[in-house]
């Protein structure tokens, strides 16, 4: 397989699903010129990061340290080290493939490779309120793809909170498959925090596969502030009962820049509950994509799920496309879903120039409340107000006001 085809696989069995991505121009991923960078020496993003977490960095795609690490109750590093390491090399092989879709001819591609990739896992009962920040970092002279895939193992009963913070140098061309399979045991209570702030020149495909166990919480934050055409894949196997999962997503595109929002939330069995919130805005000639489908399988009885996609198109020749999506094969059940696409309210436009603040000032400020509600689902306060800057920032800069 050719480093420039990242979305083609050897089995001919697995192929693009046409509904899945019916909205995504897959050919775009297939570029010969693009190829692997991982020998240059890596040169640590020095930029000030206001988190107080434990920094992991990866470059061109690859872990810039190949050892494993214990700190803070984390168990960290590259996932080839632990799947050859004594201690962990068994929770690797237990879960790895395991979760993820092989049947997505993405995922697929991802698989032909080596290990390359994340190990992230903590302890039964281990508590910590420290953040652990995987700083996704690229930088080429020349056209880069990454592939990696992450495994992520939370202990019974644990807690933690894991960032993912994706970004490159000026316009580094680049081609990311990202595939993190998430394993969360039973009790644990963990939070997934992604933010993609990638260059103009990126295309980027994450999957995230998310396997839940009794008695679990998982809150997931997707926000994409970046890149150039953008596929997210969140699923979530609610396998166990009693479990909570709340999805939450914000995506800000401007320009050309295409974002194509997938997510599956599959109850498989009873007495759990589920919530979803995706936030998107367009302006310029920009296309916004939510994809959502919840599945409520017949074992799945006293199900709660809710799913709500709230769109803004900023400009006429922007578009956004909704697409909610309940299956309902239990009978004892709470489920909603809906779809709302408009545009900036005028009177409340009106009504804040009434009152002496400038157009775009409002507007701004509009913008900035409707955004920062995915952000305000964090419950960590210095990780909250970071977002909402970097939200922020991103509003001021690529949409017009």
């Amino acid at each position: 397989m050719s480093y420039g085809t990242i979305i083609s696989a050897t089995d001919g069995n697995v192929s693009v699903n046409p509904e899945k991505y019916a909205h995504t121009p897959v050919e775009c991923f297939q570029d010969e010129k693009f190829g692997c960078d991982i020998s240059r020496t890596f040169k640590k993003y020095d930029k000030i990061l206001p988190v107080d977490a434990i920094k992991f960095y990866t470059y061109n795609g690859k872990c810039c340290d190949d050892s494993i690490r214990i700190e803070d109750g984390y168990v960290y590093g590259s996932l080839a080290a632990a799947l050859h390491s004594p201690e962990y090399g068994e929770t690797v092989k237990q879960y790895f493939g395991k979760i993820a879709d092989k049947n997505d001819r993405a995922i697929a591609a991802n698989f032909s490779l080596d290990c390359r990739g994340v190990f992230v896992a903590t302890m039964p009962y281990c508590k910590t309120d420290k953040k652990l920040m995987i700083i996704n970092f690229t930088e080429s002279e020349q056209p880069v793809i990454n592939l990696m895939h992450n495994l992520f193992v939370f202990g019974e009963e644990s807690c933690a909170c894991i960032v993912e913070y994706c970004v490159s140098s000026g316009q580094s061309p680049a081609i990311s498959n990202n595939v993190t399979e998430t394993v969360v045991g039973r009790n644990a209570k963990i939070n997934i925090v992604r933010l993609n702030e990638y260059g103009a020149n990126s295309k980027l495909i994450f999957s995230d596969f998310h396997k839940q166990c009794a008695c679990s919480v998982l809150n997931h934050v997707n926000i994409v502030a970046g890149g150039d055409t953008v596929r997210t894949n969140t699923e979530v196997c609610l396998a166990e009962k009693r479990c909570d999962c709340n999805l939450y997503g914000l995506s800000i595109a401007s320009g050309k820049q295409h974002i194509d929002n997938y997510t599956f939330i599959d109850h498989a069995v009873s007495d759990s509950s589920s919530n979803e919130l995706y936030k998107s805005m367009a302006d310029d000639s920009a296309t916004g994509i939510f994809n959502g489908r919840i599945l409520v399988r017949s074992e799945a009885q006293k199900t709660a799920a809710y799913q709500s996609s709230k769109n803004i198109l900023l400009n006429r020749n922007a578009k956004i496309y909704a697409k909610p999506q309940l299956e309902i094969y239990a009978d004892d059940v709470k489920c909603s879903h809906g779809a709302t696409i408009g545009q900036l309210n005028d009177d409340e436009l009106f009504y804040m120039q009434a009152r002496g603040i400038g157009k775009q000032t409002a507007r701004q400020l509009l913008l900035s409340g409707f955004a920062n509600e995915i952000a305000g689902k964090i419950s960590d306060v210095e990780l909250r107000e970071f977002l909402v800057s970097k939200i922020n920032e991103r509003l001021a800069v690529n949409i017009n006001t």
